[in-house]
Parts: C-alpha cells; structure tokens; sequence
C-alpha cells in the first residue's frame, strides 16, 4: 500500500488525531525485529517466516503514535513495552480500544501472524463504521 494511502487510512482510524501535532507511523511489533535470524533467534519455526516477513510492514501492524511515546517506545518488544507503559487493567483496555489492538491475543512476538490477522479484522470493521458501509 503507497506511504499516502496508509496516512488517509489511519486518519480515518485515528480522528481524534491532531495533525498539527506530531505524530509517528509506529510499527507494534518493531521494523527492526523482522530479520531471518532474529526470528530463528527467536525460536520462530522456519516454516513460519514468511507469515512474520511478509506482513510486518502493512497496515495491520502500524498505529499513530505521538512523537513522545513513540521515541520511549522506539525498538522494545510490543508486550514489554504495553505492560510497562499500561500498568493497570483499565489502562490496557483503553490503549487497546484507542489503538484496536485484539485483547483475547497474547501480545508475544510468537503470535503476531495471530495478531495481525485479528487486528486485521478490527481495522475492517472500524472502517467499515466510520464509512458507513454494511
């Protein structure tokens, strides 16, 4: 998807977004930690590669972030960084509704093919909303 159909997207799903402020195309899962060997370092199962590579970089694994929060989150592990940043239950679930981020999904690296694909289907059904399509 070009770079300006993932803004006009995430416009869409964020629009309580000021863009006079800054904000930041944040990868949840880090750009960084998508490399063949880091996924073998990592345990992930050859045969499963492909569904972390070829994904990491689409819609379903990006979100708005300002500026701030993005640099203290910059290459941490997703779920390390969720918990530290959102101690609380109620805190959680507001980052997860504001950001549709699937709560029935463990955040580890292990699942992002899980992730993405839940994640995936909110952003659907949050365009669909905001659109007003059945």
């Amino acid at each position: 998807m070009p770079w300006g159909d993932t803004l006009v997207i995430l416009s869409i799903l964020y629009p309580w977004a000021d863009f006079n402020n800054l904000f930041h195309v944040d990868h949840i899962f880090p750009k960084s930690a998508f490399t063949a060997k880091k996924l073998e370092r990592k345990g992930i199962e050859e045969n499963r590669h492909k569904d972390f590579l070829n994904n990491f970089n689409y819609l379903a694994n990006l979100q708005l972030l300002e500026g701030l929060d993005n640099t203290t989150k910059n290459d941490k592990d997703f779920k390390e960084w969720f918990y530290e940043n959102h101690p609380t239950e109620e805190a959680c679930r507001a980052y997860c509704q504001k950001h549709l981020i699937p709560e029935n999904i463990d955040l580890a690296f292990e699942n992002f093919p899980e992730f993405f694909a839940a994640r995936e289907q909110l952003i659907i059904e949050r365009l669909k909303k905001e659109l007003q399509i059945k």
